[in-house]
Formats: structure tokens, sequence, C-alpha cells
């Protein structure tokens, strides 16, 4: 959608097509540019990403920006031997949800 089409529904929206409005739409454009740049700071992009193991991992020396991890799992399942027949095929953490 294009800056005049947000225009013209915002006029819409306003003036349900009855009124005259008396804003110009370059006011109308600053405003709807405004109110993007607010909500902006809440979109998120997930990433998924593969990191070695440590007992702490500590994401700022991979040099990411986030605002918070939803999920962790393991890169392998887990199973009382080295036979694959016998090792979980899922994350137990994510299984237990």
């Amino acid at each position: 959608m294009k800056t005049q089409d947000v225009i013209e529904e915002v006029k819409l929206e306003l003036t349900g097509g009855v009124l005259e409005l008396e804003i110009e739409d370059e006011t109308i454009a600053l405003a709807v540019k405004k109110s993007l740049r607010e909500l902006q700071r809440y979109w998120d992009e997930p990433s998924f990403l593969t990191v070695p193991f440590k007992s702490c991992i500590d994401l700022d020396e991979l040099g990411l920006e986030y605002c918070s991890i939803v999920k962790v799992y393991r890169l392998t399942g887990m199973g009382n031997s080295d036979d694959a027949t016998n090792a979980l095929t899922m994350d137990p953490l994510f299984a237990q949800q």
C-alpha cells in the first residue's frame, strides 16, 4: 500500500465520505509516518541460530541485536546409548510442551 492510499483510507475513516476534511494531505502523511516509527520498535523478525554449546551463551559476543529468546533447542536428540534407535528424535524440552 502506498502513502497516498493510506492517506485516502485515513480521510475516509475520519469523514465517512460525507464531511469535508480541512487537514492537508501532507499533515496526514506526517502523522502516518510518525505512527509507523512508533510501531517499528515492536516488529520482530525471527532468527534461528546454531551456536556451540557453553554453560552460558552470551549473545552479545555474537554481535546480535535481540529483544528476547523464545525457545532453545538441542541440536541432537538424547538417549541412553550410542545406538541411534534408542535416542530421542526430538528435543526433550520441546516434547514437554
